[in-house]
C-alpha cells in the first residue's frame, strides 16, 4: 500500500471515529434526560426477605383487615419483633422473647397509649383508660383481670382486686 492510500485509510478511520463519537454523544444526550426522570419503585402487596436456606427473616405485607405489618424472625423462623398499622390508625410494636414472653406497645386511633407485658400464663397492662386516666391491670393465667389500680379523672386513686369470675372482692377507696 502506498503512502497516499495509507493516509487516506488513516484519515477515514479518524473521521469514522469522530463521526461515531458524535453519534454516540447525541444518543447519550437524548437518553440521559429520560433516564434521569425515571424512579426505582417496587410495587407489591408482600415483600419477604429470606436467608440462604429460604427461611423468611423479615417481611412486610398487608394483613387480612387491610393493615400493614412488618415482622422480623430469628434463624428458626420464630417472631422476634413486629410493627403494625391498622386501617383505623392503631399502631403496635411487639417484642417476642423465648417461648411466649413478650411486650406490646400500642397507640390507639384516639391517641391513647398502652403497654402490655405478657408470658404464657398471664399479663400486665399499663396504659391510659378511655377517659384519659392512667390504668394498671394484672391478669391471671386465664386472661382474667385480678388486680387493678387507676387514677380517676379527678385525681383520686382507685384500687381493686377481683375473683376468678371478675367480681370485685376488695376495693379502696
Amino acid at each position: 500500500m502506498d503512502r497516499k492510500a495509507k493516509l487516506t485509510l488513516l484519515g477515514m478511520g479518524f473521521l469514522g471515529g469522530i463521526l461515531g463519537s458524535l453519534v454516540l454523544g447525541l444518543l447519550f444526550l437524548m437518553v440521559k434526560p429520560v433516564m434521569a426522570t425515571q424512579t426505582k419503585i417496587l410495587t407489591a402487596q408482600e415483600l419477604r426477605i429470606t436467608d440462604a436456606k429460604g427461611k423468611i427473616r423479615a417481611g412486610i405485607w398487608l394483613n387480612r383487615d387491610g393493615g400493614v405489618d412488618f415482622n422480623l424472625y430469628d434463624d428458626k423462623g420464630n417472631p422476634g419483633a413486629s410493627m403494625g398499622l391498622s386501617p383505623d390508625g392503631k399502631v403496635t410494636f411487639n417484642l417476642f422473647g423465648k417461648g411466649k414472653d413478650g411486650a406490646m406497645m400500642a397507640i390507639f386511633p384516639d391517641g391513647k397509649a398502652g403497654l402490655t407485658i405478657f408470658d404464657d400464663k398471664g399479663r400486665a397492662f399499663m396504659g391510659l383508660h378511655s377517659d384519659g386516666s392512667p390504668d394498671i391491670a394484672l391478669y391471671d393465667d386465664k386472661g382474667k383481670a385480678r388486680a387493678g389500680m387507676r387514677l380517676n379523672p379527678d385525681g383520686s386513686p382507685h384500687f381493686a382486686l377481683f375473683d376468678d369470675k371478675g367480681k370485685i372482692i376488695w376495693s379502696a377507696p
